[in-house]
């Protein structure tokens, strides 16, 4: 079950890795439209910049999940390293526990934010303003399933034994 779970997640992580790959190139294609527009043709697209915003909010979310299941997170070493071994293994234990908390809140909150939010369009792209905002909800259970596999497997191994991020 245990091997099942982190093969899953895993699965789920390769495919986030492609998914925000794709969303950073779409906001790259996006954003120099609207320079070569702006600056050039002296007419600016008004779609672009929105796109963008939008893009970088998923990628924050879903990058953030990836960094959660590989450890690069912002953390205090200095604190970690004064700490004996079975400190070490205690603190990790309740950082993850109390970041399984904080994702939950995300979920919650981010699921209530939808309900206000779903009848309201963007102006630019007239798409509902739940596509953006469903970034938290959506991050929160990712982040929430790699802290969980991060507890159980907190050095996780790659397919080229190269650093997965």
């Amino acid at each position: 079950m245990r091997e099942l779970f982190l093969t899953v997640v895993d699965r789920i992580n390769r495919l986030l890795k492609v998914i925000v790959i794709i969303c950073l190139v779409i906001s790259l294609v996006a954003i120099t439209c609207q320079v070569l527009f702006r600056y050039i043709f002296h007419q600016p697209l008004s779609w672009t910049e929105e796109l963008s915003r939008y893009l970088m909010i998923w990628i924050t979310f879903l990058g953030a999940s990836l960094a959660v299941r590989y450890q690069r997170l912002i953390k205090l070493e200095i604190i970690y390293m004064l700490i004996s071994d079975r400190g070490k293994k205690w603190v990790l234990i309740l950082a993850g526990f109390l970041s399984c908390f904080f994702y939950a809140i995300l979920i919650v909150f981010g699921y209530l934010i939808l309900d206000t939010v779903v009848m309201q369009h963007s102006p630019a792209l007239h798409i509902s303003m739940a596509i953006p905002y469903a970034a938290i909800p959506v991050g929160g259970i990712l982040m929430l399933v790699n802290t969980i596999a991060s507890l159980i497997d907190p050095f996780p191994k790659t397919d080229q034994g190269v650093d997965p991020l």
